[in-house]
């Protein structure tokens, strides 16, 4: 009786998971009521009812999880359960010490998200991480929900209101509003999310028919990326590629697919290009990376590359993978090498920008007003206004949804008509919301769950989709913030990979 009823409390919450993660897959991105207003209330309200309902058909779990308590002592805790949990006590320490606890907790302004919704995320990803599976039916609500996005922003670009998703809008927001996702910069942060795993299973999958499906879904994916216009997807999207390719020159195969998935980038380039030549007045301009990347001669010259790569390696019989396989861990410490370098560098030039003159090689290392589309002038006054800050808050935060409060103890928070409601960059958005605990638990909890990835990769293939997709995320993150629109799929995302990597582990204990 016993074993009966505990396999029905496995049952519902394996089923409750399955069901919750599909609709946040699919409905949570497509929902709206009024168009591209009230967006933000709209994701917020289906985000807290269905996790609501997900909560209580996991009461019964978590009677038995408290009742087995004491038989979970001896087992191992995982650093992301840590993090998870510094993520939570920094959640509640920085609402105790918010500069308004309430609004903090409850209220969400613009794109920005509540203490509430990020306490769902939390539950979220502890429940997703004991029962959520990744298996064909959640991949293919997967695809299903990103394809549509894609072809709605896709469509949108192109000057068709599908879905009526622009009614109402000014003609000068029409190119950075084109899904129900809003803003393109949270576009952005979804589509670094959601489609490096595709790629990944493209690469690594064996079906003919579901190859078919994950090629559209980055056909589109890539066509969406151009159209987004924003540089931190590209700039993102193009590290994924140099990613993805320390991984598939491990097998014949996956170099082979590799290449096809670059023939898919091509490919999505020069439709954009052909649709620029044919149908210009339609579509919306590009600029700055993306029009650079849509140059005809630039296009041209990759093509006349890529085909030259695949003549080669055809001819010399694998030869190009098998030259990079043998490079490869030099390349990574290199490319390593340099980041540190990098990061290095931009610290010292701006800790002593005030004594480096402008013909100076550091001088191009320093953060400007300017700097990346203008995001420079928002970090500079919120790591200035931060470090004026007394310790507890820098310990604790300021509170979720109090950035401009916060900001405005530094000053303007406006440059030339541009209003900042968050600092565009993912760990100075934590550092002001819960301050450094926050960040311990917030980046501690992505950062483990990479390296778990990247150190059983060769062992369960899956986990190469985990490591590229934190990459790819991490990447943009340094330009755009976390909100209500997808840090729920975040958390789903990261239950799934540390839920399967600990079931794995356990499994492999067993079997030695």
């Amino acid at each position: 009786m016993g074993e009966k009823k505990e396999g029905i409390i496995g049952w519902l919450g394996e089923k409750g998971t399955y069901f919750y993660i599909l609709i946040m897959l699919v409905v949570f991105p497509l929902f709206y009521t009024n168009g591209l207003f009230n967006l933000c209330k709209d994701k917020e309200d289906l985000f807290l009812f269905v996790t609501f309902i997900y909560v209580c058909i996991l009461v019964p779990v978590f009677i038995k999880w408290v009742y087995n308590l004491r038989k979970e002592r001896t087992k191992c805790i995982r650093a992301d359960v840590v993090f998870g949990v510094i993520l939570l006590l920094a959640l509640f320490m920085s609402t105790i010490f918010a500069i308004d606890s309430r609004k903090s907790f409850f209220y969400s302004t613009a794109r920005m998200i509540n203490g509430l919704c990020v306490l769902g995320c939390i539950i979220v990803f502890f429940a997703v991480r004991q029962y959520g599976i990744f298996d064909g039916i959640i991949l293919w609500g997967w695809l299903l929900g990103s394809s549509l996005i894609y072809l709605i922003g896709i469509l949108c670009a192109c000057g068709i209101n599908v879905v009526h998703i622009q009614d109402g809008i000014k003609d000068s927001q029409k190119p950075i509003y084109l899904t129900p996702l809003g803003h393109a910069d949270l576009n952005t942060c979804y589509v670094c999310l959601m489609l490096p795993l595709i790629m990944v299973m493209y690469m690594i999958c064996k079906e003919q028919f579901s190859q078919i499906l994950h090629g559209i879904n980055i056909y589109l994916g890539f066509l969406f990326i151009f159209f987004l216009k924003t540089d931190s997807v590209l700039i993102a999207m193009v590290t994924g590629f140099v990613v993805l390719l320390y991984f598939a020159v491990e097998r014949e195969v996956w170099f082979g697919r590799y290449m096809q998935i670059m023939g898919m980038y091509l490919g999505a380039k020069i439709t954009i290009w052909a649709l620029l030549y044919m149908y210009g007045e339609s579509l919306y301009p590009f600029f700055d990376l993306g029009e650079f990347l849509l140059n005809g001669n630039l296009i041209l010259g990759e093509a006349g590359i890529y085909l030259l790569m695949i003549g080669i390696n055809k001819a010399k019989k694998d030869c190009l993978r098998k030259g990079l396989l043998i490079i490869r861990k030099i390349a990574l410490c290199v490319g390593i090498g340099l980041a540190i370098c990098f990061v290095m560098g931009v610290i010292y030039a701006n800790l002593n920008k005030s004594s480096i003159q402008e013909n100076s090689f550091w001088n191009y290392l320093v953060v400007k007003d300017t700097t990346f589309n203008r995001r420079g002038f928002i970090w500079n006054r919120t790591v200035y206004t931060f470090i004026n800050e007394p310790f507890w808050r820098k310990l604790f935060g300021n509170g979720l949804n109090c950035f401009r409060e916060f900001i405005a103890a530094g000053g303007t928070v406006s440059l030339e008509e541009l209003t900042f409601n968050d600092p565009h960059n993912e760990f100075l958005q934590m550092l002001s919301d819960m301050g450094i605990l926050g960040v311990i638990g917030y980046f501690g909890l992505l950062l483990s769950t990479l390296i778990r990835a990247l150190k059983s990769w060769k062992q369960n293939e899956l986990q190469v989709a985990v490591a590229l997709t934190l990459c790819v995320y991490m990447i943009q993150g340094l330009a755009n913030e976390y909100s209500i629109f997808y840090l729920p799929l975040l958390c789903i995302f990261l239950g799934l990979a540390n839920g399967s990597m600990t079931k794995n582990e356990s499994n492999s204990v067993e079997n030695t």
